[in-house]
C-alpha cells in the first residue's frame, strides 16, 4: 500500500516531505491543489522539483466551483484503492476533510499549517472525530458543498481517529498517536552551502497579513505597530519578510514610514534562507510558524515574540491568537511593546 499526501500550501509540503521521510520504502503519492496565489504555487513548485520524484497530482484552480468539483472527481477515482497512511493539510478545509471522508486508508495523520495545528489541537478533544461537512457554523457555501459532494456520490461524514505528523511539542487532546519530525529530511538534504556566518547586527522580522485575514483590526494598526518594533530595534539594521499574501502597497508604505528593508526570498523563509546563504542571528514576528521550524533548523539563533494585545485583534480571533502566543511564550523571549 502507498501513502498519500493531500497538500495546498508550502508548510504543508515541506511537512509531507518529512513524513514520507519517516515512511522510507513507502511508495508515496502526492495530491497538490495549485490555487489562486502564484507566489505560494511557485514556492511549491520549487519544491517539488527539487525533492520529489514520487507521483504527483496536480488540481490546478480556474474557478472556486472548477476547482472543487476537480477535486471531488479525483476523490471518486481513487476509492477503489486501500493507502496505508492519509496526510491532509487544513483540516478546517471543506476538500480536506472530504478527502478523509471518501478514501480508503488505514491512518489518518494532520500536516502541519502555520499555527493551526496548535489551535486544532486544543479542538479536536475526543478520541474519534466526527467529520461533518462544515467546520464552525454551517454557512450556505458550505450547504453548496455538501449538496456537490451528494451529486458526485461523495460522504460529507465520517468517525476518524485523528493523529498528528507535526514539528510541535504538545500533547494531542484527542489521545491521537503523534508523530514528530525536526525538519530532519529538510537539513540532511539542503543545508549543505558554505554559509555566511556575521548577521549579529541584523534583525529578521517574519510578516504576517493580519489584516486582510481579518485577524487585526486595521492596516494602520499593523503599521504603527511594525514602526513600533522597529523602534524597539533601532540599533540593529531592521529587515522585513513579508508574507507571500502580503500586497505591494502594503509594503511599500510599511518600508516608507518605518525605515526598514523588504526582503523578499524566492522560497518559503525556512528554505528561503539556506538558498541565500543566510544564517540568521535574531528574528522577531508575532506569532508567525516559521519562529518555531526556524529553531529546529537554527538553534543558536535568539528568537523573540512581540505580544499582541487584545485591543488590537477582531474579537473572533482573540482566543486562537492568544492560545498560540501562549504557547510560544513558553519556547521565546517575549517582547511588550508600550
Amino acid at each position: 500500500m502507498r501513502n498519500i499526501f493531500i497538500v495546498a500550501s508550502p508548510l504543508q509540503l515541506a511537512g509531507a516531505l518529512e513524513a514520507k521521510n519517516k515512511f522510507n520504502g513507502v511508495n508515496s503519492i502526492f495530491v497538490v491543489f495549485i490555487g489562486k496565489n502564484e507566489l505560494q504555487n511557485s514556492f511549491m513548485l520549487k519544491i517539488i522539483k527539487r525533492f520529489i520524484d514520487d507521483e504527483i497530482i496536480y488540481i490546478h484552480y480556474t474557478s472556486d466551483l472548477w476547482f472543487l468539483n476537480r477535486k471531488m472527481k479525483l476523490m471518486k477515482k481513487m476509492r477503489n484503492e486501500r493507502f496505508l497512511n492519509l496526510f491532509i493539510g487544513d483540516y478546517r478545509e471543506f476538500s480536506m476533510r472530504s478527502f478523509a471522508c471518501n478514501l480508503a486508508y488505514d491512518k489518518l495523520f494532520l500536516l502541519d499549517d502555520g499555527n493551526s495545528t496548535l489551535v486544532l489541537n486544543s479542538q479536536l478533544v475526543d478520541h474519534i472525530t466526527s467529520m461533518r461537512g462544515s467546520y464552525g457554523k454551517m454557512t450556505v457555501r458550505d450547504i453548496f458543498k455538501q449538496l456537490l459532494a451528494y451529486a458526485n456520490g461523495l460522504s460529507v461524514k465520517r468517525n476518524v481517529n485523528i493523529n498528528w505528523f507535526t514539528m510541535f511539542e504538545f500533547k494531542p487532546l484527542n489521545n491521537g498517536e503523534i508523530l514528530k519530525h525536526q525538519f530532519e529530511y529538510l537539513k540532511s538534504s539542503a543545508i549543505n552551502v558554505a554559509w555566511e556566518s556575521n548577521y549579529s547586527t541584523k534583525i529578521y522580522f517574519i510578516g504576517g497579513e493580519m489584516v486582510k485575514s481579518g485577524v487585526m483590526r486595521s492596516i494602520e494598526i499593523y503599521i504603527d505597530l511594525i514602526r513600533k518594533v522597529r523602534t524597539y530595534y533601532a540599533p540593529f539594521e531592521f529587515i522585513y519578510l513579508p508574507h507571500r499574501y502580503e500586497e505591494k502597497e502594503t509594503l511599500e508604505v510599511l518600508a516608507n514610514i518605518c525605515d526598514l528593508k523588504i526582503l523578499r526570498l524566492d522560497n518559503i523563509v525556512e528554505l528561503g534562507f539556506i538558498e541565500s546563504n543566510i544564517v540568521p542571528s535574531h528574528i522577531c514576528s508575532f506569532y508567525s510558524t516559521a519562529l518555531y521550524s526556524l529553531k529546529l533548523l537554527y538553534p543558536h539563533c535568539s528568537i523573540e515574540i512581540v505580544t499582541l494585545q487584545k485591543d488590537l485583534l477582531n474579537e473572533e480571533y482573540i482566543e486562537a491568537v492568544e492560545n498560540v502566543q501562549s504557547y510560544y511564550k513558553q519556547i521565546f523571549k517575549t517582547i511588550l511593546l508600550n
